[in-house]
Parts: C-alpha cells; sequence; structure tokens
C-alpha cells in the first residue's frame, strides 16, 4: 500500500450461473432476504435511511456486522437467508444481489 492511499479496492462478482435480486425492508426485528436457492456470493447495499446489521444463515442483532447508509459488502460465502436487523424505532431497505 502506498503512504497516503486507500487499503481497499473495488470489488466485483461474476458468475456463469444465475443471478437473483431481493429487496428487504428492514425493521427492528429479525428481517430475511431469502435466494430460492444457494447463492455462493452476494452483494448487500444499504439504502438507507439507517445504520443496518446482519448475519449469514442466522438471526441478526446489533451487535454483528453493520452496514451505514449507502454502503455495501460483497461476501463470498455460500448464502441462501440473509438477516439483517435495525437499532429499535429505525428502519431501512436493503437490496440483496446474490451469483450461484
Amino acid at each position: 500500500m502506498a503512504i497516503g492511499g486507500p487499503d481497499y479496492g473495488i470489488r466485483t462478482i461474476t458468475s456463469g450461473g444465475t443471478h437473483q435480486q431481493v429487496k428487504v425492508s428492514v425493521t427492528s426485528a429479525d428481517s430475511t432476504g431469502t435466494f430460492t436457492t444457494q447463492m455462493a456470493a452476494v452483494l448487500i447495499r444499504n439504502e438507507g435511511p439507517n445504520t443496518l446489521y446482519f448475519e449469514l444463515d442466522d438471526t441478526a442483532d446489533t451487535d454483528k456486522m453493520s452496514l451505514y447508509p449507502r454502503e455495501g459488502i460483497v461476501v463470498n460465502k455460500p448464502v441462501t437467508v440473509v438477516h439483517l436487523i435495525c437499532a429499535i424505532g429505525n428502519t431501512a431497505t436493503a437490496k440483496l444481489f446474490g451469483v450461484a
């Protein structure tokens, strides 16, 4: 890494297989985005307006990994269900893009 340069890079996900998109309205209760088949990788994007927390194939809580509004993350792990949650009184919209 160069001094003063970012320690991250833009990641892309590609696959010769199928893909699916899921939109989830996230509340303070465990909200789920479910793919019809297992995905090899998934892009999770928080469209806002509040921070959301997520877990893969397990119940989410506010101690899990967080995504601030307009942030996204690519997870290269087989997954069928993404669990999402917001803090009490908050809501958010998550968009999931999975590739098999």
